[in-house]
C-alpha cells in the first residue's frame, strides 16, 4: 500500500483530435509539486497503440524515474543501505506499486 503517494481512483480521458488517452491518478501533496499534474493529481499520456498494462505501467514509472535513476537507486541500496538509500528505494517501490494499481484500474483488471 502506498503511503507517500496517496491513492485516488484512477481515470482516463480521451484527448480531442489525438490517438491517445490521459490518465489521472494518485493525489500529490504540496511538497510533491512537479510537472505532469492536473487538479492535484499526477497525469501521463499514453498513445492508444500502447494502451495495455505493460505500456501504462512503464509510462507512469518513467514519468518519475528514468532507467538511469532507477539503476542508481538500486545500486545505492545494494552497496550502501543507509537510511537515505533505503528511503529512496522504498519511495521508488511505492511509485511502482502505484503505477501497477493505476494500470489495473484504468484497464478494468481485477487485483
Amino acid at each position: 500500500m502506498c503511503t507517500k503517494y496517496q491513492p485516488e481512483p484512477a481515470e482516463w480521458q480521451a484527448i480531442a483530435g489525438q490517438p491517445a488517452r490521459r490518465i489521472l491518478f494518485g493525489k500529490r501533496t504540496e511538497e510533491q509539486e512537479t510537472e505532469g499534474q492536473e487538479a492535484g493529481r499526477y497525469s501521463v499520456t499514453v498513445p492508444l497503440a500502447q494502451w495495455d498494462y505493460d505500456h501504462i505501467v512503464t509510462t507512469i514509472i518513467r514519468s518519475r524515474y528514468s532507467a538511469d535513476q532507477m539503476e542508481a537507486i538500486l545500486n545505492n541500496q545494494i552497496a550502501d543501505a543507509t537510511a537515505k538509500h533505503v528511503a529512496e528505494f522504498e519511495e521508488m517501490q511505492e511509485w511502482r506499486q502505484l503505477a501497477k494499481r493505476t494500470a489495473k484500474e484504468v484497464l478494468g483488471l481485477q487485483e
